[in-house]
């Protein structure tokens, strides 16, 4: 048998025809035969699928080689109906690169209908594919396969009426295809990780739209423990002429990462995603589906934040980000330094500020004072400032009144009691909020947003912080005197050591290789005896210390690999190429 409707004219008003009579014959007791494979209905019960004759082919599985190039009419052996939010599932394996399957509805009375759909059908390689198919509600007759391709196989193996599901996931060695997607021909995946997956997704519409992003979750297995690995997608707006195209490099991490490839980033909206590859260790597991806007903070990855475009923002004064490497961090990305002073320069002199820190000081108090071009406080510092705040009868701004509010709603921080009097604590997502401006330069917004990310993982990384702690014993009290000297020349207190472990690293993590010996050899000591001319002996070391200062970075550097498979000096865990 060959493709009905492919090779004759008037081949699609045959088939219709042709499907519409072979399902009243069905009703009627056309001969029809059980087969193995199950069909499970919308209440969950199963019974055999029947297979009736159907242009002389009563067969069940396709085998172009062997002469099998389409199946009977396939119905399930009691009535069934596709409900509201539902989809028709087919479970198969297939090597046959392409096929088609076409879906009859069930007419009251007669239990004969005409198609109400016509689906492609790709081969998913070596694992199964379980693939749902969009139908409009109401009584289901059956379902017919074919193929015009000369090679491969494809064999069912179970079918059934489930709730309608989008996007693509591969998981424990099934590949699901959701209503909204369809798998490229040339597909290849097996049970220990994606091996060439190509994936195509109806556009939402034509121009990008501000919040909404294409979803890639996956789940690594390294092959060395603690190591890290990459998955190289290529994302496209599908157009067959003229077609965009971004390169997407993502590193990956032992358990479970989600990315958003946001539309107001990439310039377009995505369309064709497709796994190029992955190393390192095996992709257990694979989704790609799209997210839209809404209250919470836009989930997005470093280089993101820094490529987003203002304009894009839902508000004027600034965004809010989560980290999609680390979901516990919150980043703000506000429009100047006056809006982001409103919100925590407060913090700032509570939190780090040398001669300040412990207090809330009110606006009368502070005068004049800067806060910093950027931020960083973890959750149980903000708790004990809107706690002590509280307490202290310091009046705050609007603005900070809005992110204490904010912050409770997202889980940051939680009431210790009854209304505000009774203070605050961290919440159950505890994290990190972290902030930089848009009137910081290019080069500085993304010089402090490493810096301050790097504060994020010491902040929510428990073997991280170990394994600084370790690292600033190990070095010694002349680097250590050296090290809070130059954190004292820029106003940190440096009676409290665990802020000067986490400055330390954040230092250290925000630079690369290549700029080490400037930052630490020229600029350290000039700022030391610029802000303690006394002070003889740090810069000397700063300027003299090359070697340590690199090995030190080494050690920071593989701390951030062991703990978040990040690298100093970039942190982003997603690299956009065009």
């Amino acid at each position: 048998p060959g493709a009905p409707g492919r090779a004759r004219p008037g081949g699609m008003r045959a088939l219709a025809g042709a499907v519409a009579l072979c399902a009243a014959l069905l009703a009627l007791g056309c001969r029809s035969a059980a087969t193995d494979v199950r069909f499970t209905g919308a209440d969950g019960r199963r019974s055999a699928l029947l297979v009736s004759a159907f242009d002389g082919s009563r067969h069940a599985r396709l085998a172009p080689a062997e002469g099998i190039a389409a199946t009977g009419m396939l119905r399930p052996r009691s009535a069934a109906a596709v409900g509201a939010g539902q989809a028709l599932y087919l479970r198969y394996r297939g090597t046959v690169a392409e096929a088609t399957v076409s879906v009859t509805g069930a007419a009251a009375g007669s239990g004969g209908g005409g198609e109400i759909g016509r689906y492609r059908l790709a081969a998913g390689g070596d694992v199964p594919v379980h693939r749902q198919l969009p139908l409009p509600a109401g009584p289901l007759g059956g379902f017919r396969l074919w193929t015009g391709e000369p090679a491969g196989t494809l064999d069912l193996t179970a079918a059934g009426i489930a709730p309608a599901r989008t996007g693509v996931a591969l998981v424990e060695g099934v590949l699901h295809v959701g209503v909204d997607a369809q798998l490229a021909p040339g597909t290849t995946a097996d049970a220990g990780g994606i091996l060439d997956l190509a994936v195509r997704m109806p556009a939402p519409g034509a121009a990008p739209q501000p919040g909404r992003a294409l979803l890639v979750r996956s789940a690594f297995t390294p092959s060395v423990a603690g190591g890290a690995g990459e998955l190289l997608l290529s994302v496209s707006d599908g157009a067959a002429a003229a077609e965009r195209r971004v390169t997407a490099a993502v590193t990956l991490a032992a358990g479970e990462r989600s990315i958003h490839l946001h539309e107001a980033v990439l310039g377009f909206v995505p369309v064709t995603v497709e796994a190029l590859g992955h190393s390192g260790g095996a992709v257990r597991f694979l989704q790609v589906g799209r997210t839209a806007a809404g209250a919470a903070p836009l989930p997005a990855d470093l280089d993101t934040i820094l490529a987003y475009p203002q304009s894009a923002w839902r508000g004027a004064s600034w965004e809010v980000f989560r980290w999609n490497a680390l979901p516990e961090v919150l980043i703000f990305d506000t429009a100047t330094y006056a809006i982001q002073e409103e919100l925590f320069r407060r913090l700032a002199y509570y939190v780090e500020k040398a001669g300040f820190r412990g207090t809330v000081w009110s606006d009368r108090q502070l005068g004049g004072r800067y806060g910093y071009n950027a931020h960083d406080y973890a959750a149980a510092d903000l708790a004990r400032f809107f706690t002590e705040a509280g307490r202290a009868g310091v009046p705050l701004n609007g603005r900070e009144l809005w992110l204490r509010d904010f912050l409770a709603a997202e889980r940051v921080i939680r009431a210790a009691g009854q209304g505000d009097g009774a203070g605050w604590r961290a919440g159950e997502r505890a994290g990190a909020v972290l902030s930089i401006s848009r009137e910081s330069s290019p080069a500085q917004r993304e010089l402090l947003l490493r810096h301050e990310a790097a504060h994020g993982v010491y902040f929510v990384h428990a073997g991280y912080r170990e394994e600084i702690a370790a690292l600033w014993r190990e070095i010694g009290e002349p680097a250590r005197h050296a090290w809070r000297s130059y954190l004292a020349a820029l106003g940190y207190d440096t009676g409290w050591e665990d802020l000067m472990r986490n400055e330390f690293q954040a230092y250290l993590a925000h630079n690369g290789e290549r700029t080490l010996g400037y930052y630490f050899g020229t600029l350290a000591p000039a700022r030391i005896r610029r802000r303690l001319p006394a002070e003889q002996q740090a810069p000397a070391w700063f300027e003299a210390g090359a070697e340590a200062i690199r090995s030190q970075h080494r050690r920071v550097d593989r701390a951030l690999q062991a703990a978040a498979a990040m690298r100093a000096g970039r942190l982003a865990t997603v690299l956009l190429r065009r």
